[in-house]
């Protein structure tokens, strides 16, 4: 798609765009905050945008106010424009009316650079617009300037890390928080801490989107309950995170002192190595013959003559 900076886009047809026997202006557009903001444990909710819509033409008539939102910046290539809202309206012939649209703060995540299954947040700028035909990404030439709204800055908490999101919310959603001695501070905790020590390459995503994908696939499969019964799956089939503080999805940031101590691990490798011995010994045996049944054992395969012809009657 073209970048505002490169050349404005031009469409035949806007979205939107239709016919009317009368005539729709725009006015008064306000936006009741200038900043927003996401954080794991705090979130703002809705941004009410309002505009003024008068019906300048000599026939009574509906229009359709339509919101839009513009990103100036954004990690992966924004929308040209993105419809954030709409509402049809009836006006009389020279009638005016002030319309209230709330765009949810929830509505301002966007799939990232990291995978193409998931959204986050991100601290960015944009603007909203009113009307098919505004353009609000070419501010220079002044256009469009009472129907474009100031720069609106979303803001996210510093130590904000998406997957750390998602994992933590489904954490929330299996119920087996309380068996694993978490609530959604701490689970936030051990997550963003992860990547902390500058003095390691780590990996910024925390516990990581594989880790992610995992807890999807067991959550929300059918056979999961949200019973503490069914808990141990949670650090047996994925990644055991509790065990392994500090430990990024590609193994950075872990030491042999963090395993020391675990038994279940333990015990694997005791039994592991048992079945190794016993394999060998059955090997060993039946490559010398000590499988093999002794002749003349009654249950040897005896043959005996059959007669080749019969007689006639």
């Amino acid at each position: 798609l073209p970048h505002y900076d490169y050349v404005q886009c031009e469409v035949q047809w806007p979205f939107g765009h239709g016919l009317s026997y009368s005539k729709f202006d725009y006015s008064d557009l306000k936006v009741a905050s200038n900043g927003i903001h996401h954080g794991y444990h705090k979130r703002d909710g809705d941004l009410p945008v309002s505009v003024t819509v008068t019906n300048s033409g000599s026939m009574e008539g509906y229009d359709t106010v339509m919101l839009f939102s513009f990103d100036e910046f954004r990690s992966t290539t924004p929308e040209y424009k993105r419809l954030r809202g709409f509402e049809k309206v009836f006006l009389h012939a020279g009638e005016s009316k002030k319309i209230t649209i709330p765009i949810p703060v929830s509505d301002l995540h966007f799939v990232g650079p990291h995978d193409d299954s998931h959204y986050i947040y991100e601290s960015l700028q944009f603007r909203i617009g009113v009307g098919a035909d505004t353009d609000c990404r070419n501010m220079e030439d002044g256009q469009d300037d009472a129907l474009c709204s100031d720069p609106i800055a979303l803001t996210v908490d510093e130590d904000y890390i998406g997957a750390c999101e998602a994992a933590c919310d489904l954490w929330k959603t299996s119920g087996c928080m309380k068996s694993a001695k978490l609530d959604s501070q701490s689970c936030w905790d051990k997550c963003t801490a992860i990547g902390q020590d500058t003095s390691l390459q780590m990996n910024n995503d925390g516990w990581g989107y594989n880790y992610v994908h995992c807890l999807e696939n067991l959550v929300w499969n059918n056979d999961f309950n949200a019973d503490p019964s069914q808990c141990w799956k949670m650090t047996t089939f994925c990644r055991d995170v509790l065990a392994t503080p500090g430990m990024d999805e590609l193994g950075h940031g872990a030491t042999p002192d963090q395993f020391v101590g675990n038994h279940s691990g333990m015990l694997a490798l005791i039994l592991s190595i048992v079945a190794g011995l016993v394999a060998t010994v059955c090997i060993i045996g039946a490559m010398r013959g000590g499988f093999r049944k002794k002749r003349g054992a009654s249950d040897d395969i005896q043959f005996m003559g059959l007669p080749t012809s019969y007689p006639v009657d």
